[in-house]
């Protein structure tokens, strides 16, 4: 139409002005589209940017990345899917973006796989931290976060799944060790409990996809110790997490709300207690101990 008046008001003749008008539609009904469609690969992996075609590429659990996690450290990978359920379904609640936060909760704990055994979800029977002090325990743990940032820089992960692994745990304290260390001052074992050593080195979480992941990490973890769980203990005990992890000062970066976090909160609830209700009647109720890493 722009064409067309321009052609118009420059006196043009009517079959000039009619061939302005469809070239005018072919460059920007159909080369631009076109250009747009073949540029579209190139500007999805610029930093910060993701598509979501590229999104449901690495949520698929058939990448090579899950696929190594599911060998090597079996139960981080059922931990990761069943983080990925709570935080998409938070996630869905309170209008964030869904399909980042489950992607990025299958990616958080990446780390992982080049330590599996320091971790309790992997372990069977030796506990590997036996004889470690709780501060050589602590690092160990905390290493998962650097170690995690390297392999994403090997499997090429795009920024947005990349900042789940580094704000994950943001500056939470390595909770079980950490008391663990309290404990050893009280005895007059050690003279001083450096806070600042139990620490994850942040940052806090800057997105609200992340921040549902921090709270569905913590909330997961501490569900797996829970004994023949019911609907008003699993609600007390996200109610529980959520709070603990907004005392700390982990949501300061965020956009999350009060309403966000009340639905967040009753989302998770109610998918914990449908995956607990899918479990055969001989796992409901069975005893589970868990390293909870966040403080719980």
């Amino acid at each position: 139409a722009l064409a067309a008046a321009l052609a118009i008001v420059a006196g043009r003749s009517g079959a000039e002005q009619a061939g302005d008008a469809l070239a005018a539609l072919a460059g920007g009904g159909l080369l631009v589209p076109l250009a747009a469609a073949a540029l579209r690969p190139l500007l999805a992996r610029l930093p910060g940017a993701v598509s979501g075609a590229r999104l449901r590429d690495l949520g698929s659990l058939n990448h090579p990345a899950l696929k190594e996690l599911i060998v090597q450290a079996p139960g981080t990978y059922h931990h990761s899917i069943l983080v990925g359920t709570l935080a998409e379904a938070a996630a869905a609640a309170i209008g964030a973006d869904a399909l980042l936060a489950r992607v990025g909760a299958y990616y958080h704990d990446l780390g992982k796989l080049r330590a599996p055994l320091l971790f309790a979800e992997n372990q069977r029977s030796r506990n590997e931290h036996e004889g470690l002090r709780p501060v050589d325990s602590a690092l160990a743990v905390k290493r998962h976060v650097s170690d995690g940032l390297e392999l994403a820089r090997q499997w090429r992960l795009p920024a947005a799944v990349t900042a789940f692994i580094a704000e994950h745990h943001g500056t939470r304290l390595v909770g079980y060790f950490w008391a663990k260390q309290r404990q050893r001052v009280d005895a007059g074992e050690v003279g001083v409990a450096d806070e600042g050593a139990f620490r994850y080195p942040g940052p806090i979480p800057r997105s609200r996809e992340v921040a549902l992941v921090m709270l569905a990490d913590a909330c997961e973890a501490s569900a797996r110790a829970l004994v023949d769980p019911d609907p008003a203990s699993l609600r007390a005990l996200v109610d529980q997490r959520f709070s603990e992890v907004a005392r700390d000062g982990q949501l300061e970066a965020c956009d999350l709300t009060l309403r966000d976090l009340h639905a967040a909160a009753g989302a998770m609830a109610g998918t914990l207690e449908e995956l607990y209700r899918a479990r055969p009647a001989g796992e409901r109720g069975r005893p589970r101990v868990a390293l909870v890493e966040g403080g719980a």
